[in-house]
């Protein structure tokens, strides 16, 4: 079975991805490379609608679903064009004729890295792609190209191929990057980040030699087996009954508390008293209920604080008095 990586780009715009997409197509040594260029899939429309927009990325990704499945099952049939109708017919189709390529060289010694092409400056539109790694327990890493706004501002005003990206949208790109955090982030662990900003172009054997150290490492998947889901299962029961009890404890205290607070006012005690129980009693409930959130209600030691289950009774009463 043919070795896949995910190869995912990450870098503002005028950065130099596509550069050195199309660089390691033709000159890499050590991988068969597949370009999944964005912009050209997208068909180069800045000024998509946000519906359209989420749409043709969703599409990408099950494209590249695909072009995976395509490989490890040693060929088939490639999905029609047609399929993805929400990107430029043209372009779906040279990839696939590239996937196609690749596949009738029936080269199982080879590893293919697909070059995932975009800006991926939130974590989420890379974090998809890991998933798609994970599912078919494929090599992950992340190639991040850091370069200045000047600099990627002039390289994109004398852009060869004549596509002009308006200023705005890059200010935004940038704004709001989210740089790939190996350190913080597992899932990040492949990620490296590479200066594009000079004049001269890295030696291609410093990106393949980084790529290499993700082939023999592949994402596994996080499924857990049936026995260690009963004992997380289980694990849970016990927490949250633990918790239970102790904020029904901790409850019965505050009205205790709360009682002494209105005993001055004897004509009205008794009403208020049984709003206060009530309330308590409707607390509980809802921490007995499926999907209870207890995290507002836990200090730092994971039990249940007075204070808070405090505020949340007296809020809870005290708007209905």
């Amino acid at each position: 079975m043919v070795d896949i990586v995910l190869c995912v780009l990450c870098g503002i715009p005028g950065c130099g991805k596509t550069t050195l997409c199309r660089r390691l197509v033709s000159s890499g040594e050590k991988f068969t490379y597949v370009h999944v260029a964005f912009d050209e899939l997208t068909g180069w429309i800045e000024n998509q609608s946000d519906g359209a927009w989420k749409q043709s990325r969703s599409m990408i990704l099950s494209l590249v679903g695909n072009i995976v499945e395509f490989l490890r099952n040693d060929g088939g049939e490639l999905p029609s064009r047609s399929q993805f109708n929400a990107l430029d017919e043209n372009e779906v189709g040279r990839l696939l004729q590239a996937v196609q390529t690749v596949a009738s060289r029936n080269d199982k010694s080879a590893t293919v890295v697909l070059l995932i092409d975009d800006n991926m400056y939130y974590k989420s539109m890379r974090y998809s792609y890991h998933q798609l790694a994970e599912q078919f327990t494929l090599g992950y890493c992340i190639v991040y190209l850091s370069c200045s706004y000047d600099t990627c501002s002039d390289r994109l005003r004398h852009r060869a191929d004549g596509h002009l990206i308006k200023e705005s949208s890059v200010k935004t790109i940038v704004e709001q990057l989210e740089k790939p955090d190996p350190v913080r982030e597992k899932w990040e662990h492949f990620s490296k980040e590479f200066d594009s900003g000079g004049n001269e172009s890295s030696p291609l054997i410093l990106y393949e030699q980084f790529i290499e150290t993700c082939v023999d490492h592949p994402v596994e998947t996080n499924k857990l087996s049936e026995r260690e889901i009963e004992e997380r299962d289980l694990t849970r029961k016990v927490n949250a009954a633990n918790l239970l009890h102790q904020a029904d404890l901790c409850l019965r205290k505050i009205v205790g508390d709360m009682s002494k607070e209105i005993i001055s006012d004897a004509k009205n005690k008794s009403t208020q008293m049984k709003k206060i129980v009530q309330e308590r009693k409707r607390l509980i409930a809802a921490m007995k209920s499926d999907g209870f959130d207890f995290n507002p209600f836990l200090d730092e030691y994971g039990d249940i604080q007075k204070e808070s289950l405090t505020l949340e009774l007296r809020k809870r009463v005290f708007n209905e008095i």
